[in-house]
């Protein structure tokens, strides 16, 4: 039992390694062993350091960052690093029983519908054990409710998904406390819990540097969660509800600790303002002015904080109404668009020197602020770059996405960067989408008579989205632009990279390459946003960022790619400075290479891997799932898995991109694919993932109907996956099915060694 799930252990430490080596010797001593444990060191500034060789059970991998002191960053940082189908969290103070991790697999293994168990710990002070007060919270099932009142689950006592925990974003990686109550809240809004009532788990309190030691009093702290997920999360009314009492309840704890330590009370004054309730009453829809009625009311109170966040005004006019996803505000005065967002969600702007005259200014949309494109999730946040290069005249090149249109602002950010406003004579759009050309609609206003260089595609994109006209100076490739003191920008169209009218820019002097979405990647980038200032685990931290992008944005356009590359071969280039990502200085050879590797990837083969994704109603499917992912291992062989629909397709086109194998595991319904898997399949086909080796298996009723519903998919999207024959089993698959699917899955290996190991 257990042996068909791996378990990968991510530890944080920071200086305390006595301490983790105490957690270590309680992972050696659990009753089935795991995966590995991921070590994740926070910059610790002690000279003590880990033997792995004193623990030569484990699998031990280390990473050592820069010191940030936020937990949730560094948690992360090795949960995007883990092998294992479920992460086990452990802080390096704390300690577990032997049957901890063999408990939770069983657990999970009977409830396969769980993603995520906990257990109950017991508290050390001391050496000393002591009583926690006993509160009686929901544990198991639906703990939404109870979750907004604490942190119910400590880190140590969890296990969860891995593929669950990726398509949440993982832990909020702002927050030097209360990141695990913050997630869990995510989490219990769409996720039921199981809770195990043995304390697995051992937790120390009372050491000088843990954080709980540090901030003590952690009401305010919760209580900024909350109108942090109030901001930027959706809820169903009953859940929204919930949030704003609880909102409520802890802004009076605050409150009234305040008074009492004789500090400030004002901000939990305003909350409490009985001006709250009509501010309830209306986000909730329960009104009784209804849907369509417009009534007029102040900024005030919590709900008030989240409408002038997104308003910035004193007074607006506002109704009501629905949608199927969720409740909007519609005014009057022209909402703040998705992009200007970025900076109040959390994201911040800076500048810096490229090289010598040519300038960076990048916002950061931090992680889980925003869907990017509406679409895709970004976990570890996305960076927006623009550039300045300065000769005798001045060009600014890919705009300042996430400006407020405030003037001061754009003042300031030139002034970090030693150029002044009035300096800029040219504007150069290498590409419309918004996210690198919205704030012009706003520049050119402040700068009417502006030059503006781009295609002429891009030319009638500009008066679509912005009704800018005048002053466009339409180049074609070849066409240059003499700065002076030597900078000329040459110009180069490379359509569809991603959208048709994309264009790039070279800097002849300095030989930077500004190819706006090509060369891009996820995350966003520290303040010094080089690969020349970053060690070689915090680069490659960054690789399968990357490759998600490309798969998610710019892979359905690898021909365009591979073409646009051809040209780029033509450039003296030294550095290349994308529009999302890192400027790369040192090694631009990297990205430029892996670029044209993903493109490579699209008509196959790819890696030497192989993608299982599967579903399953009744657990049918899923016990023939079991048994490939033995073979899987068994082979040796790399493989990605993902079920649906607890994964996003983001992350599974990212690994389907990679994948020279894949393999579909769902059932039959009525007649047809399992309805969740079909636009799955369908999507990576209209991504333009060819040229696969494919393998499906699954159960039905009294029909099958999968296969032929994965042939229809191929035949119209051209898509050339080369099917072994299918396995399909009535209900339960008895043992000679299983053993069909080990001897498909073997197939399958073969096929795909053969395959990458001869080209």
């Amino acid at each position: 039992m257990c042996s068909n799930y791996t378990v990968s252990v991510i530890i944080p430490v920071y200086n305390r390694y006595v301490l983790l080596r105490r957690a270590l010797q309680s992972v050696c001593q659990q009753t089935v062993p795991v995966t590995e444990v991921i070590v994740v060191d926070d910059g610790s500034d002690s000279n003590d350091r880990l033997n792995v060789w004193d623990f030569p059970q484990l699998t031990i991998k280390i990473f050592f960052l820069s010191h940030c002191g936020k937990p949730g960053k560094v948690r992360n940082y090795g949960a995007w690093h883990a092998q294992g189908t479920y992460l086990a969290f452990l802080d390096s103070d704390d300690q577990w029983l032997e049957y901890k991790i063999e408990r939770q697999l069983l657990a999970h293994e009977r409830n396969p519908h769980i993603a995520i168990s906990h257990t109950r710990e017991r508290w050390v002070r001391a050496g000393k054990t002591i009583t926690q007060p006993s509160v009686d919270y929901c544990k198991s099932g639906d703990i939404f409710a109870a979750s907004l009142k604490k942190c119910i689950m400590g880190p140590s006592t969890v296990m969860l998904r891995t593929d669950m925990f990726r398509h949440m974003g993982g832990f909020r990686q702002d927050l030097e406390i209360a990141e695990d109550y913050e997630l869990w809240i995510r989490i219990a809004k769409s996720y039921s819990v199981l809770f195990l009532d043995d304390a697995l788990t051992i937790k120390h309190g009372g050491v000088g540097d843990n954080l709980s030691e540090k901030y003590g009093y952690i009401e305010p702290f919760r209580l900024d969660v909350l109108i942090q997920l109030l901001h930027n999360t959706t809820f169903t009314k009953e859940q929204k509800c919930m949030l704003i009492k609880e909102t409520r309840r802890k802004a009076h704890i605050c409150r009234t600790g305040a008074l009492k330590r004789g500090k400030d009370d004002t901000r939990y004054t305003r909350m409490l303002s009985s001006e709250e309730e009509p501010w309830a009453e209306l986000w909730l829809g329960t009104h009784p002015m209804g849907e369509s009625k417009v009534s007029t009311f102040p900024l005030s109170g919590i709900l008030g904080q989240h409408l002038s966040f997104l308003f910035k005004k004193e007074t607006i006019k506002a109704r009501i109404v629905e949608s199927d996803f969720h409740q909007k505000i519609v005014t009057k005065r022209e909402r703040y668009t998705y992009y200007e967002n970025l900076i109040k969600g959390g994201g911040f702007m800076q500048g810096s020197e490229v090289t010598k005259d040519i300038f960076r200014i990048s916002v950061n949309a931090e992680p889980n602020s925003l869907l990017f494109e509406s679409i895709w999730p970004i976990p570890e946040g996305v960076s927006m770059n623009s550039y300045v290069v300065r000769g005798e005249k001045t060009a600014i090149i890919d705009g300042v996405c996430g400006w407020d249109g405030v003037p001061e602002t754009l003042f300031r950010l030139l002034g970090e960067i030693g150029v002044s406003f009035e300096s800029i004579d040219y504007v150069i759009v290498n590409h419309m989408e918004p996210d690198h050309s919205e704030w012009l609609s706003k520049f050119v206003k402040m700068r009417p008579g502006i030059a503006i260089y781009t295609t002429e595609k891009a030319k009638a994109l500009l008066k679509a989205f912005f009704n800018i006209e005048e002053n466009i100076h339409v180049v074609k490739t070849g066409d240059t632009l003499d700065l002076g003191n030597g900078h000329v920008l040459q110009f180069g169209e490379t359509p569809n990279v991603h959208w048709p009218e994309t264009m790039f820019t070279f800097d002849q002097k300095e030989g930077v390459l500004f190819p706006c979405d090509a060369f891009g990647s996820f995350k966003s980038v520290p303040e010094f946003a080089y690969d020349d200032k970053l060690s070689s685990a915090e680069l490659e931290a960054f690789d399968p960022e990357t490759l998600r992008y490309y798969a998610n944005i710019v892979g359905p356009f690898s021909s365009a790619v591979k073409k646009a590359i051809e040209k780029y071969n033509q450039l003296d280039i030294r550095i290349i400075a994308p529009g999302h990502g890192l400027v790369w200085r040192k090694n631009w050879k990297k990205i430029y290479y892996d670029y044209a590797r993903y493109a490579d990837y699209a008509d196959g083969p790819a890696e030497e891997a192989i993608l299982l994704v599967w579903s399953s109603m009744y657990g049918n499917t899923e016990r023939a799932v079991k048994v490939a992912r033995e073979e899987l291992q068994r082979t040796g062989i790399t493989f990605y898995e993902h079920r649906i629909p607890d994964a996003h397709i983001s992350f599974i086109l990212r690994d389907a991109w990679r994948s020279s194998g894949i393999i579909v595991a769902a059932p039959t319904y009525e007649y047809k694919m399992f309805p969740l898997m079909a636009p799955v399949i369908d999507e990576l086909a209209k991504k333009k993932i060819r040229n696969r080796k494919a393998f499906h298996f699954g159960s039905y009723g009294w029909k099958s109907g999968t296969q032929e519903e994965l042939d229809e998919i191929n035949e119209r999207n051209k898509s050339k996956w080369d099917y072994i024959d299918p396995v399909t089993f009535v209900c339960n698959p008895d043992q000679r099915s299983m053993d069909i699917v080990k001897q498909g899955v073997n197939s399958l290996v073969s096929s795909v060694r053969d395959w990458v190991r001869r080209k």
